[in-house]
């Protein structure tokens, strides 16, 4: 008989038996799999308290190890969302040169253009700033 011709509920429970004994045998190898790496810690800790390099970059290895069995490298979930409109006018020229040197006026930094003539004084060939 095939899987499809099972009924559905009879699929469900094996599907969900085959995952309990699934979930079980990841726990016992992660189980095993720790006991290892507290093994290790205890034949290399020493040493690489001690100074030994090589003990020490056995020791990072097995905190890194440790650290993925209990999944606190996993990555966080981060929900970047806006919320709101955000405004937005599009400024003409002039407002946009306007708000630049307002800007740079706070600043201290520009005063009039160079080229700037003040009305009247136009036929003399001068500038006043």
């Amino acid at each position: 008989m095939s899987a499809l011709a099972l009924p559905f509920s009879t699929y469900q429970v094996a599907v969900r038996e085959l995952h309990g004994e699934t979930q079980h045998e990841v726990a016992e190898y992660l189980e095993r799999e720790w006991q290892v790496t507290e093994l290790l810690m205890e034949e290399y800790l020493p040493s690489a308290l001690d100074g030994d390099t090589r003990a020490f970059d056995c020791v990072m290895k097995l905190l890194e190890r440790r650290a993925k069995y209990r999944g606190l490298d996993a990555p966080t979930k981060v929900d970047a969302r806006l919320t709101g409109k955000p405004e937005r006018r599009v400024l003409s020229r002039e407002e946009m040169k306007a708000r630049i040197m307002a800007k740079l006026a706070d600043f201290g930094k520009v005063g009039p253009p160079a080229d700037h003539v003040k009305p009247g004084d136009e036929g003399n060939g001068t500038s006043k700033q």
